[in-house]
């Protein structure tokens, strides 16, 4: 298929020369003769200049006699589509429906029958609206109601999970128009849509996009494209899809690196300590050299050592630090991609510079970054921060306030009052500076979030020395933090990352659950995973019960195997980061998944409910939101678009979003698709070099040939 065959551009210039210059540009396009303002003549000459168009003229009362002669004249001539509202008068579809029945089969237009609105009405209206245009004679259905939120724009695309046939749901058209419905105009067509559009020179319509963005997400850049190997070409995991050849419960291994939310609380807190910290177990990522540039920043020396000696070889981080009272004079951080590393060092950067004898004194720091945490909105942090006593300033971009970030002043107040619902981040950070301080802080947090992540790095602090007991009901936490504490010198094993180890964890359960489909047992181990970890992604384990996934967990070695995959409910508000992969797990599970705490999405690398609700959508998986609840509906991972005709797509393109859960959930979901599907569908990633960010090791891990 050529790009742009299911891709129409609208075309709307009131210069008939323009337009027609438009319409010999491009494959297919729809003439919107209502805004054109074209006279009868023009529109028979122009409908002749390309055999694929789509002809429309949205009419008033005043001007319904002008639409039906044009629409008419543009049956007579040939025209490919013609698209006539529902809500059209009676007299007008009886004119259009007898011109068509006077048309010869070859010939005849095809009717699109349309309807749209200013609000989204439920799901059942909208099934009742498709049922009424069908029965009004449309060939192709097409819904497009304005949507107020991502819930809404998401009930749209429902509509093409509730269809019981191909064949409806090739003859249907339902996105969301709005801002907020943009996505639904790309996911549409991998859920079943024959076609969806977009402008030439200027939208018509609120989320429209351009014939250069549509082309880009269907069809890809062309550049830094990774084609998705099928899951036969990974030596880790080939032997679990093929006939069985072994009645032994065999396992594969693998070892999985150091948890990067450890190595930065830990790289923060050895800076501040004087003397020599070593952190064992390390391997490095983006987001950690970011942390130890930061330790360089302050006159701390870093340096990779290798331990020979241990079996295996160990790779352990010595960092030599004078204190903090002694750190290098420094003006500005850069701290890469890591919205962590910026929360950390926000509060113990105002206590650098405006408390004891620090060099800093008297300084402003300014906090930057660099690719998509430059589009990170930080308002809640920077106005929690405030509230605390910290003077911060952040560049307003719109409605957002991001990076760069200056802090100059702070004077701490003895208790502090914060709501945590947005991120634990920054809270973490106050936990890390207020021991500094000469006088005791209570700090009471309210509609915490990611609670494991403050108890993680209340442990993390303890091995430096310092201490913030807390009590813990429910979200509220509240922390009695002692001042006077001195950071000491640690030496610490780095736990392995339980937010890396779960990608893996849901690829052994889709691995062994399609060998034992073929009589053949196979279990995955993943090695040096601390069973007690603080972790909030941890919780894999859990999810992974629930879909009835059977987990043995000792001696710190996860054993994964699963005869079946059962849908699950699972509340992931204070484990956002495994929403993209538990995606992947629902569409290869058996029912209706629903995955709690949506709104913890929105403010990530990338928004991902949007990011997941189109990739997802384009590779053919019903899902949708439900306040903050995501639902999916899995076949075993057969995509709707799948047919026994086979799926026709040879290619699908997908975006990472320069996200990199995002970029592995969507590699272990195609990985496995082919042999699901029983299709020769190419997966295709627009970047992956963005999953050095957190797991650099992660292609290399499947071994493929």
């Amino acid at each position: 298929m050529k790009a742009g065959n299911n891709i129409c551009v609208c075309i709307a210039n009131k210069d008939a020369d323009k337009c027609r210059q438009s319409l010999l540009r491009h494959n297919f396009a729809e003439l919107r003769a209502d805004l054109c303002n074209l006279s009868l003549h023009e529109t028979e000459n122009l409908i002749t200049v390309n055999p694929n168009i789509i002809f429309t003229f949205r009419h008033t009362k005043h001007t319904e006699k002008q639409a039906l002669q044009q629409t008419v004249a543009a049956i007579k001539k040939g025209v490919k589509f013609i698209d006539v509202d529902i809500n059209s008068s009676e007299t007008f579809f009886e004119k259009i429906i007898t011109t068509l029945k006077k048309t010869s089969a070859d010939n005849r237009s095809k009717l699109i029958i349309s309807w749209h609105s200013n609000t989204t009405p439920s799901i059942k209206e909208l099934e009742e609206i498709v049922c009424n245009c069908r029965k009004a004679g449309a060939d192709i259905v097409k819904i497009v109601p304005t949507a107020a939120n991502l819930e809404e724009a998401s009930r749209v695309l429902q509509l093409y999970g509730r269809e019981k046939s191909a064949a409806k749901r090739s003859s249907l058209i339902a996105f969301a128009g709005g801002e907020i419905g943009s996505f639904s105009r790309i996911a549409c067509i991998g859920l079943g849509a024959p076609f969806t559009y977009c402008y030439s020179d200027k939208p018509i319509a609120r989320g429209q996009l351009s014939i250069r963005q549509m082309t880009k997400e269907l069809y890809g850049s062309g550049s830094l494209i990774y084609k998705v190997p099928n899951i036969s070409e990974s030596l880790l995991f080939s032997n679990f899809t093929t006939a069985a050849n072994s009645t032994k419960n065999e396992a594969v291994s693998i070892e999985i690196p150091c948890s990067k939310s450890i190595a930065q609380r830990a790289l923060v807190a050895a800076a501040i300590a004087n003397g020599e910290s070593i952190l064992r177990n390390f391997e490095s990522c983006a987001d950690i050299k970011s942390a130890i540039e930061f330790v360089r920043k302050t006159g701390g020396k870093v340096k990779v050592l290798h331990n020979k000696s241990s079996m295996p070889e160990e790779t352990l981080l010595r960092i030599n630090s004078c204190g903090i009272n002694k750190w290098t004079k420094f003006s500005s951080v850069n701290i890469g991609e890591s919205a962590l590393l910026t929360r950390l060092l926000i509060p113990l950067s105002a206590y650098a510079i405006s408390y004891g004898h620090s060099p800093l004194n008297k300084l402003k720091i300014s906090i930057n970054g660099s690719g998509s945490i430059l589009s990170r909105d930080f308002k809640a942090t920077i106005q929690a921060l405030k509230n605390a006593g910290i003077n911060v300033r952040a560049t307003k971009k719109g409605q957002k306030q991001g990076l760069p970030i200056t802090i100059t002043t702070a004077k701490f107040n003895n208790k502090i009052s914060l709501s945590g619902k947005d991120s634990s981040q920054f809270i973490s950070g106050l936990l890390i500076t207020l021991p500094l301080l000469d006088n005791d802080t209570i700090l009471s947090v309210k509609d915490a979030v990611s609670i494991p992540f403050l108890k993680l790095t209340a442990k993390v602090l303890e091995a430096f020395g310092i201490k913030v007991p807390y009590r813990h009901t429910n979200r509220k936490i509240v922390f009695s933090i002692k001042g006077g504490q001195t950071y000491r010198a640690a030496d610490i094993v780095l736990e392995s990352d339980w937010s890396s180890a779960s990608n893996f964890a849901v690829a052994g359960a889709i691995a062994s659950y399609l060998a034992n489909k073929k009589q053949c047992k196979k279990r995955l181990c993943i090695n040096n995973l601390t069973k007690q970890s603080l972790q909030a992604d941890k919780r894999i384990t859990e999810v992974l019960k629930l879909a009835d996934v059977k987990i043995n967990h000792r001696m710190n070695k996860l054993l994964i195997q699963a005869s079946t995959l059962k849908a699950f409910c699972f509340d992931a508000t204070d484990s956002p980061d495994l929403f993209p992969i538990l995606t992947t797990l629902a569409v290869y599970c058996n029912g209706e998944s629903r995955i709690a705490g949506v709104h913890r999405l929105i403010n990530k690398e990338s928004n991902r409910a949007i990011a997941i609700l189109q990739e997802f959508g384009k590779m053919g998986y019903c899902i949708h939101i439900e306040g903050d609840t995501l639902v999916i509906r899995g076949h075993n991972g057969i995509s709707i678009t799948t047919t026994k005709e086979k799926d026709s797509r040879k290619i699908i393109c997908c975006s990472s979003h320069n996200d990199h859960r995002m970029a592995m959930a969507i590699i272990i979901c195609a990985l496995f698709r082919n042999n699901v599907n029983a299709t020769n569908t190419q997966i295709h990633l627009d970047n992956i070099a963005c999953i050095a960010k957190s797991f650099p090791n992660f292609i290399n891990l499947f071994r493929f040939k």
